[in-house]
């Protein structure tokens, strides 16, 4: 594909594939997916975006939290 697939993988954290991104990094590279995660998590941070497996974590603490303001307010 390409020798440097670092275009596609930006592209690919804009739209919120993650799990995509990792793939591709895993494929072209030849690295494990311990490695991609950690390479793509450094790669989006240098970019600015934010990992989506960093706002699943956000958003299971806040349905969290508000389950537990809901039980103490029974």
């Amino acid at each position: 594909m390409h020798d440097d697939p670092t275009e596609l993988i930006l592209l690919l954290l804009r739209e919120g594939s993650t799990e995509h991104a990792i793939e591709l990094y895993c494929e072209e590279t030849g690295a494990t997916r311990e490695q991609a995660q950690h390479h793509i998590d450094h790669l989006a941070r240098r970019a600015g975006l934010r990992s989506v497996r960093h706002r699943w974590r956000a958003l299971a603490l806040l349905a969290g939290g508000a389950l537990i303001v809901s039980l103490l307010l029974l």
